[in-house]
């Protein structure tokens, strides 16, 4: 089961992660600077940077410790368990790299790329089946357009293919026939969830802090889908940090975060391990 982790870079070498990552055999074997899938992309080992529009993954901590959540390696002495890391023996979920955040200094501001739709597209051509998505677009309006074709365009045709070349994905040659997006419903400790996790077409996370309740800063309402495991706020000095999500980060290190960006992985590891089961 591949999850496409649509997010800052992922740290693919990570202890913790690289027997888990998403590895396109084609490019991994092929020549350098060609393109030898024929799918667009270059040298598109692990995934693809939208931000540059190039192969080469900028390992930061959010994409990192989001996919820590989803498939760090269990039992082997070292770091979290991911809730979908399987032994670390090719029975693990496999997470796909999909760059359109990067924030160049710590503590500064983030880069965001306005190519994100498209990722979609790749995430489903490629393999995978589920969308992991820890951001929101900060607004609570409808949704772009190219984002709706982009979601309807997964939805409908991840794990599907056309295997006899009359154009439409009509054969299900992945674990599930379409895909699933599950975004991330906004830290405003708003009523209004915010796009995309609003968008119908997605299901829309929310986080629970450590008292099983909703976590001060999540937000919440009628379009909520679901609540996990968020961590408490990290500026909420009546729990200590240990009450936050641990997880892997850039560097090859550990930390803790907290937010309905650490609940929205854990909903897209149980979701791997349903589709797996079944």
């Amino acid at each position: 089961v591949v999850v496409a982790v649509i997010d800052g870079g992922i740290q693919y070498d990570h202890p913790d992660l690289a027997a888990n990552m998403w590895t396109n055999e084609a490019e991994m074997n092929g020549a350098e600077g060609v393109d030898d899938d024929g799918n667009g992309y270059k040298d598109d080992i692990h995934g693809w940077n939208y931000i540059n529009n190039s192969p080469d993954i900028i390992p930061e901590g959010h994409g990192t410790h989001v996919a820590g959540t989803i498939s760090a390696v269990n039992n082997n002495g070292i770091g979290v368990c991911g809730v979908a890391g399987g032994t670390g023996e090719e029975d693990g979920v496999r997470i796909m790299s999909l760059q359109i955040l990067y924030q160049p200094v710590a503590g500064g501001s983030s880069q965001f790329s306005e190519r994100a739709p498209e990722t979609y597209a790749y995430a489903a051509d490629n393999g995978a089946v589920i969308s992991q998505n820890s951001w929101t677009l900060g607004v609570t309006g409808k949704l772009p357009y190219s984002y709706e074709q982009a979601f309807t365009y997964f939805n409908e045709n991840a794990g599907m293919d056309d295997t006899d070349g009359d154009g439409v994905n009509d054969v299900q040659t992945g674990p599930m026939a379409g895909g699933i997006l599950i975004f991330a419903g906004g830290n405003n400790d708003s009523s209004a969830i915010q796009q995309p996790a609003a968008d119908p077409r997605t299901v829309a996370v929310t986080a629970m802090g450590p008292d099983y309740t909703k976590a001060g800063y999540s937000n919440y309402g009628v379009m909520a889908d679901i609540y996990a495991p968020g961590g408490a706020d990290g500026n909420d000095t009546s729990y200590p940090r240990e009450c936050q999500v641990y997880s892997t980060d850039f560097g090859g290190g550990y930390v803790y975060m907290s937010g309905t960006s650490m609940a929205c992985p854990h909903v897209s590891g149980v979701a791997a391990l349903i589709v797996s089961h079944y």
